[in-house]
């Protein structure tokens, strides 16, 4: 019964393990909203996945991470403000098995939209 039980500890902690490490693996997006006005609906489409963020209030970001599996194309974002201005785009590049890709979407005051790579 003992070794019954430390098995599945073990094999629990594994589980866990690779729960974590996927995070460390896996590539993602980050939209952070920098502005004093809240985004009421934030989505960012990459060529094999819609990453839906939801509301992001004033000075918060969310963060989503992505299939490794992608083919190439960019990062398109659609966000709607809640003084109802839409911002529209595309920026950044992505290509298949970005291991640990960190890609993040600002937006600023002015209705302005910075990509960066690499955060």
């Amino acid at each position: 019964m003992k070794a019954v039980l430390k098995i599945s500890i073990v094999l629990s902690l594994i589980a866990v393990a690779a729960y974590f490490i996927s995070f460390y693996v896996m590539p993602s997006v980050t939209v952070k909203n920098i502005s004093n006005t809240s985004i009421q609906a934030a989505k960012v489409t990459l060529p094999n996945a819609g990453l839906d963020f939801g509301p992001i209030e004033a000075k918060e970001q969310n963060t989503i991470h992505y299939s490794l599996e992608q083919t190439e194309g960019g990062y398109k974002y659609h966000f709607v403000l809640k003084n109802g201005v839409v911002l529209e785009g595309d920026c950044g590049y992505v290509t298949s098995n970005e291991v640990h890709k960190r890609f993040e979407i600002l937006v600023k005051e002015g209705n302005k939209v910075v990509c960066r790579y690499g955060i």
